[in-house]
């Protein structure tokens, strides 16, 4: 989560975190205001599900170019 412009921005991860607790998401606000620590490290799972789905989205994205789709990546 980040604050631009007044605005919250949400990752995908964000959001997957939001889906499992949305407590999590509500604790997360005061630290990006700048009014609360920082949120725990990622435990060993949640880094292997980032990485499960960091491969579903990449071969999503093959195959959307082999189907000869144009494809923009916002870096």
């Amino acid at each position: 989560m980040q604050q631009r412009n007044g605005t919250f921005q949400f990752s995908a991860t964000d959001l997957m975190q939001f889906a499992a607790c949305s407590l999590a998401t509500a604790l997360d606000r005061p630290h990006v205001l700048g009014q609360g620590p920082a949120p725990r490290p990622q435990g060993e799972d949640a880094t292997l599900l980032q990485a499960q789905g960091e491969v579903h989205e990449q071969g999503y994205l093959d195959r959307l170019r082999a189907d000869g789709r144009t494809v923009t990546e916002i870096a």
